[in-house]
């Protein structure tokens, strides 16, 4: 009988741990997915930024003839790249000096100097959920032979406590303001590869497809002029 309920245990934490398996594989796949699409979104952003670029400087260029040369453009489209990258980068920085500045009022204030606005008691980190993932694969559970993988643990909670309203603000700011500024980053970078590619396709002497054929003035008349 012993041996019979054994097997029956056996069993279903074999069933149990391939639904695990399957849905870790699911949730993998849809990782990669999702890493992907990010990647495309990365890479439209990019080009939309090194766009931006040509609307601040085809005027000048072609309008008032300003660039003669490869150097000279250089030195203005850079120009104008770290203009455009300061004035979007102002909000952001702005965003990131007042969590800063919350941040040493309230431990001055308060003379709490070994606060950590991203602790789980009384920080940021009280809002987040997290999982004990060392409970997730167990080697001979309960003495039986085999490997038992289960779900993550819950090991902390989501709670709020307007007594951590330093944190909520400070971490906020920063994560705002953080990711605000990686997104101007990456306008100036974008703008960057665009400058390159434009001093590439700008100054270029190529005479790719061309064809002496299809000059409009012949070879003869052109010897004459």
């Amino acid at each position: 009988m012993s041996n019979l309920l054994f097997a029956f245990a056996a069993q279903a934490n074999t069933e149990n741990t391939k639904r695990v398996l399957y849905t870790i594989f699911i949730i993998f796949i849809i990782f990669l997915a999702i890493l992907s699409l990010i990647g495309g979104i990365i890479m439209r952003v990019t080009n939309y930024q090194g766009r931006l670029l040509d609307r601040e400087i085809s005027d000048p260029i072609r309008k008032c003839k300003i660039v003669r040369e490869q150097k000279h453009f250089m030195k203005y489209a850079t120009k104008k790249n770290k203009i455009l990258f300061f004035k979007q980068a102002a909000i952001p920085v702005l965003i990131i000096v007042v969590g800063i500045v919350t941040l040493l009022l309230y431990i001055i204030i308060g003379d709490n100097w070994g606060y950590n606005p991203w602790n789980m008691e009384t920080g940021f980190g009280s809002l987040l959920i997290t999982w004990d993932f060392s409970t997730i694969v167990q080697v001979n559970p309960g003495g039986a032979a085999g490997i038992l993988v289960n779900w993550p643990q819950v090991s902390h909670a989501p709670t709020f406590d307007i007594h951590n309203w330093c944190g909520y603000i400070v971490c906020l700011c920063w994560l705002v303001g953080g990711l605000w500024y990686l997104y101007c980053v990456q306008g100036m970078m974008g703008r960057t590869l665009r400058i390159l590619h434009l001093k590439k396709t700008m100054f270029d002497k190529s005479l790719e497809n061309y064809n002496v054929n299809d000059d409009d003035i012949p070879l003869d008349q052109y010897k004459q002029q």
